[in-house]
């Protein structure tokens, strides 16, 4: 069931190109290569390889079987989807594999997580997991077992260019889908996938906006060089507020934004860009001024953010 979670949220039609690292015994590859995919699928074990290509013989579907760890796969080709399935978090260096998967996908292809540790942990980044079972892989089968702190991951997609969007499991009990695609710099804030400490410092998530809090915090791409950010924010007061653009710890910009403000734009250059935008504003409070049940402290609202990059 989570196979075909992850199958609907990708929503490729045929015959597009899904490379697949890791794909083990094969079981959702061989959901793939039936429905018309044209699969690359890249694993390091030469006995999964084996029983790969009897499984697709026995279906007589065609897949392209590689063996090669997934650090070291290269190809001229390029694909729609790169797909995971309980599989990155054996790659021993995470980083360096979502920076060379871009190399590998097409314009608007995607990269797409299923089946992966990654929950609220306490430490901050990928960590060798302690629960037995993943002991017990460690020692019988020489496996590396990370786990990811959601926080983590969602932020390491986010800096690397990548826009992540997690797709919530109702179906049954395994793990969310995320879904990556390459940034074109533009983050609309009412349906970006936000790391849930950042979340937290936004106030709710309306369908155009998020309105800020006191300090708001924002990670974009600083995968390249950026010449300016354009801004587009509405302030629904009836008086101005104060607001501060910061990157890093490094102020840019301190603008009254006026009292019942429609939608306005606003430009600004960062001297030292290192991917992440602090908003910190004056909050008014909806119930105090509109005797409404909202007691929410908003500040103003933001709609989108643009980078535009160095190179456009």
């Amino acid at each position: 069931m989570l196979q075909g979670l992850l199958i609907a949220c990708m929503n490729l039609p045929a015959p597009a190109k899904i490379l697949e690292f890791g794909p083990g015994w094969g079981n959702t590859t061989l959901h793939f290569a039936p429905m018309g995919y044209a699969v690359t699928a890249v694993e390091i074990e030469p006995r999964f390889i084996e029983l790969l290509r009897r499984r697709s013989a026995m279906l007589d579907v065609n897949i392209e079987l590689i063996q090669a760890d997934m650090l070291e796969f290269t190809s001229d080709q390029r694909y729609d989807a790169v797909v995971f399935f309980a599989s990155f978090h054996h790659c021993t260096d995470h980083l360096k594999l979502l920076n060379t998967i871009q190399s590998l996908l097409n314009p608007d292809g995607m990269i797409v997580f299923a089946a992966e540790p990654i929950a609220a942990l306490s430490h901050p980044w990928g960590l060798i997991r302690s629960d037995g079972l993943t002991l017990w892989s460690i020692r019988r089968m020489g496996w590396f077992e990370l786990g990811f702190d959601q926080a983590y991951f969602l932020r390491t997609l986010l800096l690397l260019g990548w826009l992540p969007e997690q797709h919530t499991n109702t179906i049954c009990g395994g793990a969310d889908v995320y879904v990556a695609r390459r940034s074109t710099g533009r983050y609309q804030l009412s349906t970006l996938t936000l790391p849930p400490d950042e979340a937290l410092t936004w106030c709710g998530q309306e369908p155009t906006h998020r309105f800020t809090t006191a300090h708001s915090v924002l990670s974009c791409d600083r995968s390249k060089p950026v010449r300016s950010i354009e801004i587009c924010l509405s302030n629904p007061a009836p008086f101005a507020i104060e607001l501060t653009i910061k990157f890093g710890q490094q102020e840019e910009m301190a603008r009254s934004i006026p009292a019942c403000a429609a939608q306005l734009s606003i430009a600004v250059v960062p001297r030292s860009w290192q991917g992440q935008i602090i908003f910190e504003s004056a909050t008014w409070n909806p119930s105090t001024l509109f005797g409404n049940a909202d007691q929410r402290q908003l500040g103003v609202a933001v709609h989108w953010v643009h980078l535009v990059y160095a190179e456009d």
